[in-house]
């Protein structure tokens, strides 16, 4: 996994990717034409897929590790889960 500066969520490197039948297939960093076969960093969240150079281009410096990237995740979940608070529970 890594995160870059590219896409909001951590991206994952994929062997290959084929969207659909179009024909067609775009990096959706820099917009331009990739080959289907070509290794790509991908998101499972929301499909974003990425030329390895472009992501590796904009990693972030500071590049959260594994452990963190999975402490954020579990922090997320666990806020997630929190019954919301009123006005009138204060």
């Amino acid at each position: 996994m890594v995160k870059s500066n590219c896409h909001i969520h951590p991206l994952s490197l994929e062997d290959s990717f084929v969207e659909d039948d179009s024909g067609e297939y775009y990096c959706d960093a820099c917009e331009e034409e990739r080959h289907p076969k070509d290794h790509v960093y991908f998101c499972k969240k929301c499909l974003f897929l990425g030329h390895i150079e472009c992501v590796l281009s904009m990693v972030k410096e500071t590049a959260a590790t594994l452990e963190e990237l999975i402490e954020e995740q579990q922090s997320n979940e666990e806020n997630a889960e929190m019954e919301p608070v009123s006005v009138n529970d204060c």
